[in-house]
Formats: structure tokens, C-alpha cells, sequence
């Protein structure tokens, strides 16, 4: 994303607060990633990157700048305590370089006396790392991290092996288990951010929520303005449509996506209060 169109969308939206700032793709990977951090804190926006980040290549400059302007919560997934069990997955990553990433956040935090970035420890637990679930929490603890575990979505990619101590941390094992146990898909509330956090591409095209990269709603935030393009007709036919309101449609990206084949089969639509609390 340019900074220039980042911009745009900031000074003709004077009421927006909060932007979640990542999606699919790398943040720190972007080279004007520091004036758009500046820009945003100078405008009182907060930025977050609750989505995540793998923090491998971060120049100093932008982690400095991540404390200095008050970059409000960043997300790192780690999903591994060792090297070899972090590349597994990370193909490519280096867990020594990523922990001193953090260590340097945590070096400008205590340097500035500031909080931010809030870090958190996301831990996608596989059958090939589920031994390293509690020294990854120490880890995460002895960098002042807030320590989460998530479960593989993907049922045919490493499944869990011993189920019991898996669910002391995740409840349950995998994906069709949740839905089972709590009759709704795993992460739904990403489908929430239709209604309260629409997700736009780098480029300003309208992907709706974080889990869809490959489709569009057909308007562009940058060229059509925030407002109009997130309340197109597509979006508003796929709220129905996730509210069980409305039959699917072929050309709605939401029917592409498994949750919502999950809701469907489940009859486990989301209703107005979830979205209205999500909203809080």
C-alpha cells in the first residue's frame, strides 16, 4: 500500500479512529510502512495488527517507530519454541532473528516508557510442534508477551496427535470438533468485520474480512470513496446472506469460503447481536 493512498483515506474519512493495518502479506515488508505509522499517530488513529505479522525482516528503523508512535498491538505468529520446529511451518524463518526482533520492540519500550506495541504469541498448534506448546508460553512470557494458542484449520495438514494435551490449551483438536461441540465455525468473528471492521486491499479493492484474499465486492475504497464501497450492493447481500436472510448467490465471494458453507449446514447463521457485541 501506498502512503499516498493511505493518506487519502485518512484525511477524506476525519472520523475514522482505528485501522487494523495487516492482512495477507508482510507489513514491515512495506517501505513506507514508517510514514504511514507517523501519519497515523500524528491523525490520533490507532493502528493494530491483530491479524499478524511473522517478523522476520524489520529494519531498525521501523521498530523504533512502532514504539515511538504508540503502534497500539501487534500480533506475531511463532509456531514453534525451536528453530527446527518454527521452520517447519515457517518455511524460511529464523526464530533466532524473530525473537530478537522482539527483544529490540521490548529494548524502545522500556527506552520510551511505553506499553506499545501490546505484543502477542500466536501459536498455531500442529501434531508437529503440540510438544512445544508450554516452552513456547514461557518463552512468550519471558518476553513480555501475551501468549495464545490457535487451532490448524487445515484437518489434512499435521492433525494433532495427543488430543488430550492439545485441548488443555485449545479445548478442543481441530476445526470439525469445534463445530461439533459449539454448533458455529472456528473464528467466526472474522465473519463480523463485513458489519464493523470491512477489510480493504492494499490496492483499495473490497475484500469484506481477512479471510478472503482471491475475491472482491466489485468496488474500490481508493478510487469510489471508504463509505460508498463498503456499502455497495454486493456487501449488503452478503450480510443477508450470512444472516441467513438471503439464499447464496454466485457472485458473492462469502460463498466461497467454508464458514459459511459451515454455518449453512449448521443452520448457525449470525444474528444481530453477536455483530452489535463484536462491536463493543
Amino acid at each position: 500500500m501506498r502512503f499516498e493512498d493511505f493518506r487519502r483515506i485518512v484525511d477524506k474519512n476525519p472520523t475514522i479512529r482505528q485501522i487494523e493495518l495487516s492482512n495477507w502479506g508482510e507489513i514491515f515488508l512495506n517501505e513506507e510502512l514508517v510514514k504511514i505509522i507517523r501519519y497515523a499517530y500524528v491523525k490520533g488513529i490507532t493502528l493494530s495488527g491483530f491479524n499478524g505479522v511473522n517478523l522476520n525482516t524489520v529494519p531498525d528503523s521501523f521498530i523504533e517507530a512502532l514504539v515511538r508512535y504508540k503502534f497500539f498491538y501487534l500480533s506475531c505468529s511463532i509456531d514453534g519454541a525451536t528453530p527446527e520446529t518454527y521452520r517447519k511451518y515457517r518455511v524460511g524463518g529464523n526464530l533466532t532473528r524473530v525473537l530478537k526482533n522482539i527483544e529490540m520492540i521490548n529494548k524502545y519500550k522500556k527506552e520510551f516508557n511505553s506499553p506499545y506495541p501490546i505484543l502477542r504469541w500466536q501459536f498455531v498448534v500442529f501434531g508437529h510442534n503440540e510438544h512445544e506448546i508450554e516452552k513456547a508460553r514461557k518463552l512468550a512470557l519471558e518476553h513480555n508477551m501475551v501468549y495464545t494458542t490457535k487451532i490448524n484449520c487445515e484437518a489434512n495438514y499435521s492433525p494433532i496427535v495427543h488430543r488430550k494435551n492439545t485441548e488443555k490449551f485449545t479445548g478442543v483438536a481441530s476445526n470439525e470438533e469445534f463445530l461439533n461441540k459449539f454448533q458455529k465455525p472456528y473464528l467466526r468473528r472474522s465473519c463480523y468485520q463485513l458489519w464493523n471492521q470491512p477489510q480493504i486491499n492494499w490496492d483499495g479493492r473490497v475484500l469484506g474480512c481477512c479471510e478472503n484474499s482471491m475475491f472482491d465486492f466489485g468496488s474500490n475504497a481508493f478510487s469510489e470513496g471508504l463509505c460508498k464501497s463498503v456499502n455497495n450492493k454486493k456487501i449488503i447481500y452478503a450480510r443477508q446472506m450470512l444472516m441467513g436472510n438471503l439464499p447464496p448467490k454466485e457472485d458473492i465471494p462469502c460463498l466461497h469460503c467454508s464458514k459459511y458453507h459451515e454455518m449453512k449446514k449448521s443452520n448457525s447463521y449470525i444474528n444481530r447481536l453477536e455483530i452489535q457485541l463484536d462491536n463493543l
